[in-house]
Parts: C-alpha cells; sequence; structure tokens
C-alpha cells in the first residue's frame, strides 16, 4: 500500500470540502451590507497595525488575562511555525525538484529533515501548541469558569486537537525508531523515540499507518473549518484588523453589514462577556440574553436562510424566534461587552441590526409597537401634544427664546425628551439655561419644533422612522443658522453626532457640544467662578458618554473644578463602568429589570463612601435617583449640570 499516493489522493477530496464551505462563508458574509463608504487608503497601515497588535499579539487579552493570553499566543503561533515548516517541506522536497536546474542541496542541510535547525524548530512549534492546548483544556474541563459554556461545538474541535497533538508526537517517535536515526536537535521526539522503543512494534508499519491517520485528521480539520468553531481564527483575525475602523451604522433595509456578517462567525464562545453583562445578572435564567446565544442564535438562522447550503433549509420554529426576541430587547445596549470582547466584536451595533432583523419580521415587543406610534404620531417620548416642549421652562424667571427670534443665536440648546418633558429632569434643562444666561451666551431652542431626536428608534432598529425625524430637526436647526448645538444628554449627543451624518447621508455644518464639554471650556477660561463645597463625591459614566463617545476626562475635570469637593471613584469606572438600567429601551419592555440594574449601581456608590453620585445624563439621573428612594440610600443623585448650577449662580 502507498501510504503517500493515498494521502495525496484524500487531499483533493478535503479540498473540495474546505472549498464548499468556504464559498458558502464567503456567500453568506457578501450578503452583508457593504460599508456605507470605502475604508480609505490611509487606513490601511492602522488596519496592518491593528492585525498586528489585536489580531495577532491580542494585546486586549494580554491586559485582561496574561495566562489566558499566554496559552492562546502559544498555539496560534505553535500553528504558525508549522505550517511555514510544513509548506517549507513541501517546496523543498515536492517542488523544486521538478526544476533540474535547481540545486536544493544547500537548503537541505539547513532545513532537511532530521537537520538540527529543523528539527529544533518542529519540535518547539509543536510544545507550543501542546503546551497552549493542555491549558484551554484543563481551564475548559476541570476549573471551568462560570460563565464559559460548552457544548458538542467545543468537545469536537478540542479532542479533535488533542489527538493531532498526541499522534504527532507518536508519529515523530515512530519515524525515528523506524528509521534507524539519530534526530539531531529532536529534544523531545528523540527522548520519547528511546522510551518506546522497547515496545514490540513493527514501527515500519505502525509509522505508515500512524501518518496516514495522523495526516488524514488533520486535513479533514482544517477541511471543516469553514463549517465549525475553527471559523473563527479566520473571522476573529479580520475583525481584530478592522478594529481601527470605527462600526458605522447604515441606512439599509439589511439589518446587517458584511463586517458584522463576519463578527457573527468571530465569536469564541469564550463567554468573557457574560460577568459583565448587566441585565443578565439581574435574570440569569434567561440564556437568550446573554451575548453568545444571541450570536449562535443569527448564525443558525442564517445558515438556513443564505449561503450555499441554505436552500431549502427549515425556518427555526417561532418559539425559538420569540425567545430570541426577549434576549435581545432585554439588553440596555450599554457596549460593556464589546469593551471586554478579545476579539473586537462591536456588539451594540450588532444587537442594533438583530433588532432590526425582528422588526422586519414582525416580531417587536409591544411595548416597542406603542414607542413607534407615538413617536411618529406626536414627535416625542412621552405621547404628550408637540405644543407642550417648552413646559419645562415655565418656573424660570427669563424663558429661553426661540432660535429663530429677532437676534441670531450661536448656541442652539437641544433639549431632548426627557429633560423637556419628564419632570423629574426639568432642573437639568432650567440649570443648563441659566448657565447659559449667566455666561452672556446668545443661546436659543427650538420649542415645538424640537421632535424627538429618534434615538429610542435608532436603538429599537427602525431607522426609517429614525431618519424622518432625523430630516425635521436638522431643517430646523438650519433655519436657526446656530454655529453649536448644545445637548444635556448622551443619547440626543451620541445620535446628533454619530448617527445623523450616515442615517441622513449628509454632513452636518455645525458643532455638536455635550454639556459636560461646554462647562469644561467654561470652567477653564475662568467664566463660570464656583464656590467652595466640601462633599466627597463619585461620578457615574453614561453609557453613551463614555463607552459611546468617549467622554471621560471633561466632567472629571468640571467636579475637580469646585474648591474642596473630593472626587472618589467607584470599583467600576470608565469604560468599565456598571450600567444604570436605563438605555437600550429596556425601560419600557421591562420597567423592573431597569430598576434592579440601577440598584446595583447605588450600592456600589454606597460602597464608595462619597455622599453625592453625580452623572452627565438626565436619563442615569432618573433611573439612579428612583433606585436610591427605592433602597432607602443616603447617596444622593444630581446631574452634573444642576450640581455647577448650584456652585455657580
Amino acid at each position: 500500500m502507498d501510504v503517500e499516493k493515498i494521502f495525496w489522493a484524500a487531499q483533493i477530496l478535503f479540498l473540495l470540502v474546505f472549498a464548499a464551505g468556504a464559498a458558502n462563508v464567503l456567500a453568506v458574509w457578501r450578503k452583508g451590507q457593504p460599508s456605507p463608504s470605502p475604508i480609505p487608503a490611509r487606513r490601511t497601515g492602522a488596519i496592518f497595525r491593528s492585525l498586528a497588535v489585536e489580531g495577532w499579539f491580542n494585546r486586549r487579552l494580554f491586559k485582561t488575562d496574561k495566562w489566558r493570553w499566554g496559552s492562546h499566543f502559544l498555539l496560534v503561533n505553535g500553528v504558525l511555525l508549522l505550517m511555514t515548516l510544513s509548506a517549507f517541506s513541501v517546496v523543498l522536497d515536492k517542488i523544486l525538484p521538478l526544476f533540474p536546474g535547481v540545486d536544493a542541496a544547500a537548503l537541505k542541510t539547513i532545513a532537511g529533515r532530521d537537520q538540527p535547525v529543523k528539527a529544533v524548530l518542529n519540535e518547539t512549534g509543536s510544545l507550543m501548541m501542546t503546551l497552549g492546548w493542555l491549558f484551554f483544556a484543563v481551564r475548559r474541563y476541570l476549573f471551568r469558569p462560570a460563565q464559559l459554556r460548552t457544548n458538542l461545538r467545543d468537545h469536537i474541535p478540542a479532542l479533535g486537537l488533542g489527538v493531532i497533538l498526541l499522534t504527532g508526537w507518536l508519529l515523530e517517535a515512530a519515524r525515528i525508531n523506524a528509521l534507524q536515526t539519530t534526530a539531531r536537535g529532536s529534544y523531545v521526539g528523540d527522548p520519547l523515540a528511546q522510551a518506546l522503543s522497547g515496545l514490540p512494534l513493527v514501527w515500519d508499519e505502525f509509522f505508515n499507518g500512524l501518518f496516514l491517520f495522523h495526516g488524514l485528521l488533520a486535513t479533514l480539520i482544517l477541511s471543516v473549518a469553514p463549517y465549525s468553531k475553527w471559523l473563527h481564527t479566520l473571522a476573529s483575525g479580520v475583525t481584530a484588523a478592522l478594529s481601527s475602523v470605527p462600526a458605522l451604522p447604515v441606512a439599509a433595509a439589511l439589518p446587517y453589514t458584511r463586517r458584522q456578517r463576519i463578527e457573527l462567525d468571530a465569536c469564541t464562545r469564550c463567554g468573557e462577556c457574560i460577568p459583565w453583562c448587566p441585565t443578565y445578572q439581574e435574570k440569569p435564567a434567561s440564556q437568550a440574553i446573554t451575548p453568545l446565544r444571541k450570536i449562535e442564535f443569527v448564525q443558525r438562522a442564517s445558515s438556513r436562510r443564505q449561503g450555499l447550503l441554505g436552500w431549502g433549509g427549515k425556518e427555526l420554529p417561532a418559539e425559538s424566534w420569540q425567545e430570541h426576541s426577549d434576549g435581545v430587547f432585554d439588553c440596555t445596549l450599554c457596549g460593556q461587552c464589546s469593551v471586554v470582547c478579545p476579539v473586537h466584536i462591536q456588539t451594540r451595533e450588532l444587537w442594533i441590526a438583530m433588532r432590526s432583523e425582528l422588526a422586519g419580521s414582525g416580531l417587536l415587543p409591544p411595548s416597542i409597537h406603542r414607542l413607534r406610534t407615538s413617536l411618529v404620531e406626536t414627535h416625542n417620548l412621552a405621547g404628550d401634544a408637540v405644543n407642550d416642549r417648552l413646559i419645562w421652562s415655565q418656573n424660570l424667571s427669563t424663558p429661553p427664546g426661540l432660535a429663530w427670534g429677532p437676534e441670531a443665536v450661536e448656541t442652539l440648546y437641544f433639549v431632548g425628551c426627557v429633560a423637556s418633558q419628564y419632570p423629574q429632569s426639568f432642573s437639568v434643562s432650567q440649570s443648563i439655561v441659566r448657565l447659559l444666561e449667566y455666561t452672556g451666551e446668545r443661546y436659543g431652542v427650538l420649542g415645538n419644533e424640537e421632535w424627538c431626536c429618534g434615538f429610542p428608534l435608532i436603538t429599537a432598529g427602525l431607522r426609517a422612522e429614525a431618519a424622518a425625524l432625523a430630516r425635521h430637526n436638522l431643517q430646523a436647526v438650519r433655519r436657526a443658522g446656530a454655529k453649536t448645538l448644545l445637548t444635556t444628554c448622551p443619547s440626543c449627543y451620541r445620535t446628533w453626532k454619530e448617527e445623523y451624518p450616515e442615517l441622513l447621508g449628509e454632513s452636518l455644518d455645525f458643532e455638536i457640544v455635550h454639556a459636560s464639554i461646554w462647562l469644561q471650556g467654561r470652567v477653564e477660561m475662568g467664566g463660570l467662578p464656583l464656590r467652595p463645597l466640601e462633599r466627597t463625591v463619585t461620578y457615574h459614566d453614561p453609557c453613551d458618554l463614555g463607552r459611546g463617545c468617549g467622554i471621560y476626562d471633561a466632567p472629571r475635570a468640571v467636579i475637580q473644578a469646585v474648591p474642596g469637593v473630593r472626587l472618589i471613584e467607584m470599583p467600576h469606572t470608565r469604560e468599565r463602568a456598571l450600567c444604570c438600567g436605563g438605555g437600550g429601551d429596556v425601560e419600557m419592555v421591562d420597567e423592573n429589570l431597569a430598576a434592579t440594574v440601577a440598584l446595583r449601581r447605588i450600592a456600589e456608590a454606597e460602597s464608595s463612601g462619597a455622599e453625592l453620585l453625580l452623572t452627565a445624563c438626565q436619563q442615569c439621573v432618573r433611573t439612579l435617583s428612583t433606585a436610591a428612594r427605592a433602597r432607602k440610600s443616603a447617596v444622593q443623585v444630581l446631574d452634573l449640570t444642576r450640581f455647577i448650577a448650584r456652585q455657580a449662580l
């Protein structure tokens, strides 16, 4: 039996299997919506740097868990080293002999079989892979963390790789014993061969059989990579490379972009995101909330609908879709899972795309249907009459003027639904107006011409409805002619700054500024002197302002500008800050869930020893204040703008 001929004949079959799977994966990826704008050439260098730093080196995992990083680094680089050596051997032994004029003798003396250099490198690569695999196997099966989910999709790759490594070491020992050679540099294989040499085996036959088994198993696993968990090794590299490119939303009928299709396959099922999910912590019985379960469901649904292998596939049952919908909408879109994801999946945008898919399938929760109706008909979150948009200003001694009054305004204050229609938040809008008056700013508001920014619709996956609100607001602001649009709401700020340009397909010709940035500028210029206050305070980072827009320092600088104030940080702060529970439309879907998430943050504020809990978001103030009252907490919750107004006016 010619073992080598059988081996190479099998490669043709495995290659066809791999090609079919790869074609299917690419077909599914191409179903995604193309990027609204091509990646500029100047980003190429950044993409390659991200591929090296985030993909190959895995910097995020290095910062999080050195042990996991080390095992991952050993496994990945062991594979790369062995693949490089195998490719070199094919060139040296199979390709170069086809060219009689090429003398490869010199190369063979260095990198040929049983040469010290080749042997050392080969053994090193195998040892790296073995150590990396052992760590992952021990962690998954002996000391498994609570967040790590394991099923057949994990067992098969783990077992397959383990068998390949074991047979690889035995194969090297069998080769040495069969050839009766001295493998110089084979610092593991040679001692192993000597230890096994006394076994009653016909080493030639054993080697041939083991070579065939080992080689076919290795190529079989490679050939089914597009159908299995191994696909994440390629997809995660792509997402890591693209981590330097912002994940832009798209105004399109297709719910998923091509990047998001790749991200679905990039998920490693590591479970790193699960301990950080604020809603899952409160509803641990609902596995559908977890990021990996949401991704798994969409992968299964997509495989039955799209791609070369999706023809004639049966739809998933209606109850499965309903469970998926419940999990997708029991999410605050806080973005914490994206921060901790080792492969840089932009989860917030992915969850919104899932909501868009559910909206297209008629699977929105009833409360979201009511939200859509309210915003389409009344143009505001509360469902109140549009002529009540200025009700928040009734107690002001100097009501704000309209932006298109007789005098041109430089700054337009976009109040937002919460600060204009929920009495608990009126103090925020009143405070910023009083500060604008105090600093002599030429400002105005849109009054009844201000509609909801569309943020609740965008997060619900209803971008078309949000676009109608956005067009109206943009036209109103442009009529006012203001150079700056000021917001106190982080969600409004993020929507204007990031969503509107993509949603409407045009750039904005005025500056978008959040109140914390505006306050920092006025304080630093000396235009806003502040009275001393001997209090201990802590600061809660709103998800949309912090993780969403990267604004962490400005609010803290404003707080520390107040003489006598002692600012202390909670255990979870900045990009790791806990969510208040008020985002992602969760409060409309499950009010109790939002409230319990907020209680956890209040407990952390209490443990810090702070007397005041400040934040720069009126929605956070609403949820956290309600939680503080429910907990009978001594911690007082205040918006940053109101806090500064108290000290300045």
